[in-house]
């Protein structure tokens, strides 16, 4: 609020998630709102050996070595700022920030798989390990979690399918897992 930059750590399942950690640590939601740029939520997830390309050397663990980041990126808008401000729920305010643009991170780590840097085990072991947060179901507003197809209340599907069974992006015109042309 007074200009300085700061930087700071806090423990939560997904960026959204820091917003809620803050109010409930006692933070005046108004301070929130007005005070909060972003924030970024990161995963670390184990990187394929670029020496034996996953097969496994004397260099690294069974075709891993080392660690890359997955991250998820929150940037405050207007509309964010007012309903943080008022109180609204976490559910809303997931689902506006969704709405802004905000990926997720399950979708930053199908990409570092896409581009060969992890494991199919590896983003399992991530999305299972955030698999605690909920955006609303379009229709109903029921708590849907995170990487779920379709409302467990009234079955809206929220994802568009690929014939191979993979989540597609809404821009996406070719499937990144089997490269099958997508259908509008």
């Amino acid at each position: 609020m007074t200009g300085h930059l700061v930087l700071s750590t806090i423990h939560t399942t997904d960026a959204p998630g820091a917003v809620t950690r803050l109010l409930n640590m006692g933070v005046p939601s108004f301070l929130v709102g007005g005070g909060l740029s972003g924030v970024v939520a990161q995963r670390l997830v184990r990187r394929v050996c670029t020496e034996c390309r996953g097969r496994g050397c004397e260099g690294c663990d069974e075709g891993l070595r080392g660690r890359t980041g997955v991250f998820q990126v929150l940037t405050l808008t207007d509309p964010l700022r007012d309903a943080v401000a008022s109180g609204e729920p976490a559910a809303r305010i997931r689902q506006l920030a969704a709405q802004a643009g905000m990926g997720t991170l399950a979708t930053d780590a199908r990409l570092a798989l896409a581009e060969g840097l992890t494991t199919s085990h590896e983003i399992t072991r991530l999305v299972q390990a955030s698999s605690g947060a909920t955006l609303p179901c379009s229709a109903c507003e029921t708590g849907v979690p995170l990487g779920g197809l379709a409302c467990p209340a009234c079955g809206r599907q929220r994802a568009r399918l690929c014939g191979c069974g993979r989540i597609l992006e809404r821009s996406w015109r070719f499937c990144l897992w089997c490269v099958r042309h997508t259908v509008a």
